[in-house]
């Protein structure tokens, strides 16, 4: 009887251990199940994680260079470049090139008055008043890409200053070059036969002929394609871009090669 009592006893505690080890597995099978059906939240708390660790500024990082540490502030935020002139003063042309040699060092982008206005300013026309709204517009969405880390370059005639220092209060990180191109020059080129029309009086309003061209009082760069080549504009850009502190010399090489990834340098284009 003892010994059918005790295989009773042993029979009954394996049955106790089998019953805590079914219900430990339905309990983690639960728990697998519920992290199946909740992963792309998880996923989507990751992503979110870390989208907000690139917003951790941290006071001093360490850069090699020449094989030793170098200890460098990371200066290479997003900044406007704001290049202001006549129409064929050169203004894209310098955009494009800018945003070329900035990609290096991040995403760039270009912003152009005439492809902004087809996309984003169909209705505006060329008064001061449509004038002035095309501006800001462009300042708009400048200042978020710049405050995104972007490298922007923006090539618009902007003629009024008013409206330029407005642009400048709302996106802060910003250079203002005057394209300084002499209008005869401007005239010679005419690649969109703008002028002649103008000149003809089929344009009202076209700067330079129908319209003033408020230039720039301070301007941080003044350039001349007409005697400069492209290339000592953009050479100008750097250094003031550098001298404000827009740039980390220390944290690329000379040579443009980049210490971290390069970006992607984009233009807004018609289609």
């Amino acid at each position: 009887m003892r010994i059918l009592s005790d295989r009773m006893a042993e029979q009954g505690s394996r049955q106790d251990r089998g019953s805590h080890v079914t219900e430990l597995e339905s309990c983690l099978a639960g728990l697998a199940v519920a992290a199946w059906r909740d992963y792309r939240l998880w996923g989507r708390f990751f992503e979110l994680f870390h989208g907000a660790m690139r917003w951790i500024q941290f006071p001093e990082r360490q850069w090699p260079r020449g094989g030793e540490a170098t200890i460098m502030p990371d200066n290479n935020r997003g900044c406007v470049v704001w290049l202001t002139g006549l129409p064929a003063s050169g203004k894209s042309t310098l955009a494009r090139a800018l945003a070329a040699k900035l990609h290096v060092r991040g995403r760039s982008e270009v912003l152009d008055g005439d492809d902004i206005r087809a996309h984003l300013s169909r209705e505006l026309g060329f008064s001061r008043a449509d004038r002035e709204t095309q501006v800001l517009r462009i300042a708009f969405v400048a200042q978020l890409l710049a405050r995104n880390d972007v490298f922007v370059a923006v090539a618009a005639i902007s003629p009024f200053r008013e409206a330029r220092d407005r642009a400048r209060a709302m996106i802060g990180r910003m250079l203002e070059v005057y394209v300084a191109t002499p209008l005869d020059e401007c005239v010679r080129r005419d690649p969109k036969g703008l002028y002649a029309r103008a000149i003809a009086g089929d344009l009202r309003d076209f700067t330079g002929i129908g319209q003033p061209y408020e230039p720039p009082l301070e301007p941080d760069v003044i350039l001349d394609t007409s005697t400069m080549a492209t290339d000592e504009c953009i050479s100008r850009i750097m250094t003031k871009l550098h001298t404000l502190g827009y740039l980390c010399v220390g944290r690329h090489w000379d040579n443009g090669a980049p210490v971290r990834g390069r970006g992607q340098s984009r233009t807004i284009r018609s289609t």
